[in-house]
């Protein structure tokens, strides 16, 4: 793990990532973790680095998982067509612009927190966002509609 950890720290400094910190604020994955990947005392589960490739340049998802162990080896001519994640939770994906699907999904929102947590994979721009992320949305939806209720 000491020699993935080295190869990580070189892809965030690379990827334009000056420190752990910065990385961490735009990923949403905690500082700590990272640096626990880059000291190699830590083995990221497959979960982060999907949601730490989508920041890191000159690598795939798959790439990551396999130089960790979690895969064999992967012919990546044909890496399009692979699923990028193995999950059975259906996945949430809402694009910036594409407010109807939003608003539906919204509208129809009938489940509590630990539902939504545990039955959806929900990604912004293909990310999966954080149990954090999730948690703060859910509360801006519950205040925005409060607010919408109050306006009418």
């Amino acid at each position: 793990m000491k020699a993935f950890g080295l190869y990580f720290a070189e892809l965030r400094e690379k990827s334009g990532f000056k420190s752990q910190r910065e990385l961490a604020d735009i990923s949403g994955v905690s500082h700590s973790t990272i640096n626990r990947i880059e000291a190699g005392t830590h083995k990221a589960n497959p979960d982060t680095l999907r949601i730490l490739s989508g920041y890191l340049k000159g690598v795939s998802y798959e790439e990551l998982m396999e130089k960790l162990g979690y895969l064999g080896h992967v012919n990546y001519s044909f890496k399009e067509s692979m699923p990028p994640m193995v999950s059975d939770k259906p996945t949430v994906t809402y694009e910036i612009g594409n407010l109807k699907n939003a608003k539906d999904f919204i509208d129809n929102l009938d489940l509590n927190e630990k539902e939504l947590l545990n039955k959806f994979i929900i990604e912004l721009d293909g990310v999966p966002l954080t149990e954090d992320e999730i948690k703060r949305l859910i509360a801006f939806l519950r205040v925005d509609r409060v607010m919408r209720d109050q306006a009418k």
